[in-house]
């Protein structure tokens, strides 16, 4: 006889709808695609901000974040490949 732990999950999963994979994907590239827009985003009011306040080594975080940016654009496209 199953753990009564055992049990539980089992009645668990077979309770469960069954769901299409190919649907949670794309679930799962459209929240990591919001994700990304919003940290660019954030990431372009930083620089922003930045070119405003010209601190020591602002130019250099300036050129970080635009380097960011552009390689969180670039995985974008690349998920949509």
């Amino acid at each position: 006889m199953a753990a009564p732990h055992q049990q539980h999950q089992a009645g668990l999963t077979q309770n469960l709808p069954q769901t299409d994979p190919l649907i949670d994907l794309d679930n799962v590239r459209e929240q990591l695609n919001r994700r990304i827009q919003h940290e660019v985003e954030d990431l372009q009011r930083r620089i922003i901000a930045l070119q405003n306040a010209q601190s020591l080594g602002s130019e250099c975080i300036i050129a970080t974040y635009s380097r960011m940016i552009e390689n969180k654009r670039r995985f974008l496209l690349d998920l949509d490949d």
